[in-house]
């Protein structure tokens, strides 16, 4: 189910003058309480299928509107640029700026926010700084961990210990 519908008021109070209806359908047509509820779900997914597209048609409606809108607006403007064509130029812009920005604010909601190459690479840098390349240990600075592995983990959990012991 698509739960934004549920914050859609039109909507909701469709479903809910529907619900008895076809609870009483399925009664008629059917015996189990199952099938009676299978039924009644049935019978909202395909309610909210036609909404959701009624309601994806006149959003789409609405946007073609705005650009004729723009478009005429701006052809006007560009034919004679005086203050009124120019203030009706940026109303149409406005409002077209508006839609677009409900738009990606939908799309960011729907799909999460995606990492952009400035993002990944800050993370990466940021990784890069909390790596830790030195480690000093009883007077000794161990620098590579990889040609005696567990030397520098017995290393490592020796320091560790001993600071914490030094602490209590």
């Amino acid at each position: 189910m698509n739960c934004s519908l549920l914050d859609d008021e039109d909507y909701v109070r469709d479903v809910t003058s529907k619900i008895p209806i076809w609870l009483i359908e399925g009664q008629n047509e059917l015996t189990d309480d199952r099938s009676i509820w299978d039924w009644t779900k049935y019978k909202i997914r395909s309610h909210e299928i036609q909404h959701s597209k009624r309601k994806a048609m006149e959003k789409k409606e609405k946007e073609t509107n705005l650009q004729k809108e723009f478009a005429k607006a701006k052809q006007l403007f560009d034919s004679d640029p005086n203050a009124t064509n120019a203030n009706s130029l940026n109303s149409a812009k406005e409002k077209l700026q508006l839609l677009y920005e409900e738009k990606l604010r939908a799309r960011w909601w729907e799909h999460g926010e995606k990492s952009t190459k400035y993002f990944l690479n800050l993370e990466k840098r940021n990784q890069v700084k909390k790596h830790v390349r030195k480690l000093k240990t009883s007077g000794s600075i161990i620098t590579d961990p990889f040609p005696n592995k567990n030397a520098f983990i017995k290393n490592y959990i020796k320091a560790r210990l001993s600071k914490e012991t030094t602490r209590k």
